[in-house]
């Protein structure tokens, strides 16, 4: 199983550049790791989601990331970074959100991935991951190129959330 993983290092380490939207979702969906595969780098926080790096260059950064129940992403973008996620473990949800004349954001529609899922995103793609599964852990892989910068977003006020 950690072939996979091994691949996709070796194959990113060689890059002299970021990688495209398909080339990151093959990569992702050719890595049939497990959560028992990345143990080590499988650490949970009890107040916020935990990010773990795997690997990195100038030109990636893989992190393996650990969610419990009700645990979320801010509302962010990844400016100048594609990225890829995959599920290694339970059910991610993803919200997108629309920018306000206002600047601010509201959400526009959300998704679930289930365990083995690829979600691809481009770099001014706003959303939030959340594990909304009650008494679950969620473990997702996420491969950013080049490595991850990002914004961070806030609701907007004068919006009907109801």
């Amino acid at each position: 199983m950690l072939r996979g993983l091994v691949k996709l290092i070796s194959y990113m380490d060689g890059l002299s550049g970021p990688a495209d939207l398909q080339t990151i979702a093959n990569l992702l969906r050719g890595a049939n790791v497990t959560r028992e595969d990345m143990v080590i780098a499988c650490k949970f926080n009890d107040v916020s989601y935990a990010r773990n790096e795997l690997a990195k260059s100038d030109w990636y950064q893989l992190l393996v990331i650990c969610w419990k129940s009700g645990q979320g992403s801010p509302i962010h973008d990844h400016v100048g970074s594609a990225c890829g996620v995959r599920v290694i473990d339970g059910i991610a949800t993803e919200t997108i959100y629309e920018e306000t004349r206002s600047g601010f954001v509201q959400p526009m529609k959300s998704h679930q991935y289930p365990k083995d899922s690829v979600c691809v995103t481009s770099d001014r793609d706003i959303h939030v991951i959340t594990n909304e599964q009650p008494n679950e852990d969620l473990v997702t892989l996420h491969l950013y190129t080049p490595f991850l910068r990002m914004n961070y977003y806030e609701l907007d006020a004068g919006f009907d959330y109801s």
